[in-house]
């Protein structure tokens, strides 16, 4: 667990057991997923004929209901779709922004950085939900039968789709553990509690007794349940009414300065992936202000590196850390909401580095901060359509800030704005540099041409880590060594 869980001053249990996982294959449809109940979510839309899409959408309902310490309709979205009938690769951004009237002199820089109430869990730190919206966007573009880009398949309404996340919330389900059940635990003592100090039976995500539900027991969050409901109907469902005006209350009570203005005017984006190819696979990323081009920028980089040398395992891992060194530090220095397309691409100029590279030694100071949290999955239907999906609070729990009555918590994505005048700046109106990033493989369709043909949807959870792991997962799957899918992870 990252060291924001750790302030309970509650060491986590040991696991007490090595993972022996065996690759899973099939020939119809498939979804990956960090919990069995989102799997089972989506695998019944899949088994029915039903689109990726619409499986997508199933799991992340599922996933903020059932791992609401990584999850949540309080959070942000981001995915790539795989088209088959088009062979083509769409993205959406669905991150929120600050509220308009946020500003770098409300920040307090002694205490912003510091994981507690005042700080990185403070309501100056929430952005605008973007989860729901980009749901709702997905669906009416792929799964809506009017919609000229709607994927072949048994259609499912929206209510249809989140009934299982529905039921699941209010009739309740077994906490997963022990990995979910620790990372809930700590998460409700430091970032939520604090929030919530007065009758511990009143804190939210604890069970009668005022603690945290243990793995096993059976969970109930009815307010979750009657806010996907009303979802179900259309994403104004969220951004208007009651509870915009709780989510505007809970983040103005604790020093936020959100306004159903900002929630009533947020939008996704869609856009253009951008991408690189290695060994005859392209591999596809969301575009700032996500960190998608620094692990594109190090597989550039490691691919020449690669091709120049007849490398060792410990070649190999050097070219490795040193190319996503280089990818960081591009990343953390360039990324920023608002980037055009040839700011991006010359971020990918990595020639000097290859031809002064030293095999010998560490070079690049590029170095991420230690995070995790988040959750990440992919669905693949029977139409040969795929989508990889990211879906996050940012740190655990978020802010730990709860509506009154709505059952989530909102998102700490303010977080990752830097606090000095400049690139990637806390400034009103902004999307601040994002750490999830869904990923796609294809290779170019026979025949020539813009098509494409699919052959890996991937993601990982992990904060920064993320990158790191899109690179890892290229190299393991189709560089010399050929791995399977569970061996390259």
């Amino acid at each position: 667990m990252s060291e924001y869980f750790m302030t309970s001053g509650t060491p986590a249990p040991k696991i007490p057991y090595t993972s022996r996982r065996s690759p899973v294959y099939c020939t119809s449809h498939m979804s990956a997923t960090s919990q069995p109940l989102a799997t089972a979510a989506s695998h019944r839309i899949l088994s029915a004929s039903g689109n990726a899409v619409a499986a997508a959408i199933a799991a992340a309902a599922v996933l903020a209901v059932v791992e609401p310490c990584s999850t949540g309709v309080g959070g942000d979205m981001f995915a790539l779709v795989y088209d088959a009938t088009k062979k083509k690769v769409q993205g959406i951004t669905g991150c929120g922004r600050l509220p308009a009237d946020a500003s770098l002199s409300d920040l307090d820089l002694a205490t912003c950085d510091v994981p507690d109430i005042n700080g990185k869990f403070s309501g100056k730190m929430v952005t605008v939900p973007g989860a729901i919206k980009g749901w709702w966007d997905l669906y009416s573009r792929y799964c809506d039968p009017t919609s000229p880009d709607a994927l072949p398949g048994k259609h499912y309404s929206m209510p249809e789709i989140l009934s299982p996340a529905i039921s699941l919330a209010r009739d309740g389900f077994p906490v997963p553990g022990p990995i979910t059940s620790n990372a809930w635990r700590d998460g409700v003592e430091a970032q939520v509690r604090p929030h919530h100090s007065g009758i511990p039976s009143d804190c939210p995500f604890t069970n009668d007794s005022g603690v945290p539900p243990k793995q096993g027991e059976v969970f109930k969050n009815p307010e979750l349940a009657r806010v996907l409901s009303l979802v179900g109907s259309g994403p104004e469902g969220f951004y208007e009414g009651s509870v915009a005006s709780a989510i505007v209350q809970a983040v103005t009570s604790k020093g936020g300065k959100m306004t159903e203005a900002d929630l009533a005017s947020h939008t996704s984006e869609w856009v253009s992936p951008i991408s690189r190819p290695y060994r005859g696979v392209t591999l596809h990323e969301i575009p700032p202000p996500g960190q998608g081009v620094a692990g594109l920028v190090a597989l550039q980089m490691y691919g020449s590196l690669e091709g120049g040398r007849d490398m060792s395992e410990g070649d190999e891992a050097h070219a490795m850390v040193e190319s996503m060194r280089v990818g960081f530090e591009r990343a953390r220095a360039k990324v920023e909401d608002g980037m055009e397309e040839g700011e991006v691409e010359a971020l990918f100029e990595v020639g000097d580095e290859v031809d002064n590279f030293d095999w010998s030694k560490t070079a690049s100071p590029g170095s991420p901060p230690s995070t995790s949290c988040t959750v990440s999955f992919q669905t693949y239907d029977s139409h040969g359509s795929s989508v990889s999906f990211v879906n996050s609070n940012y740190m655990g729990f978020g802010t730990g800030i709860v509506p009154a009555g709505l059952g989530f918590t909102l998102q700490n994505r303010g977080c990752g704005f830097y606090t000095a005048p400049g690139v990637n700046s806390y400034s009103g109106g902004s999307r601040p540099y994002h750490t999830i990033i869904p990923a796609m493989a294809t290779r170019p369709a026979a025949g020539g041409g813009e098509a494409e043909d699919f052959v890996a949807s991937l993601s990982n959870m992990g904060g920064y880590m993320q990158p790191q792991g899109h690179l890892q997962l290229m190299v393991n799957l189709f560089g010399r060594r050929s791995m399977n899918a569970q061996e390259a992870v």
